[in-house]
């Protein structure tokens, strides 16, 4: 039997992670379309740039959809850690 473990994730959490995962399993199985697969990715990341290139202070906060992402990522990291 498998070994079974948990995290609490928000809402918004889930949304995010689950928006991206769905985009990366098309980008693996070559959806190649704009408003797929990596076309969807490339968002996520030229909209940290746009952050990035405004030259905040460090301590400045990420836009809403990016500290999701990093929160529920920390998550995740946190827990593979634990159970390795």
């Amino acid at each position: 039997m498998k070994e079974k473990t948990s995290i609490t994730f928000t809402k918004e959490e889930v949304n995010v992670l689950a928006h991206l995962t769905r985009h990366f399993c098309d980008y693996v199985i070559c959806d190649d379309r704009p408003d797929h697969g990596m076309g969807i990715l490339k968002e996520y990341r030229e909209e940290y740039e746009r952050h990035r290139d405004k030259n905040l202070p460090i301590t400045e906060p990420l836009p809403n959809t990016l500290k999701t992402l990093m929160s529920a990522m920390g998550k995740l990291n946190r827990r593979w850690r634990k159970i390795q």
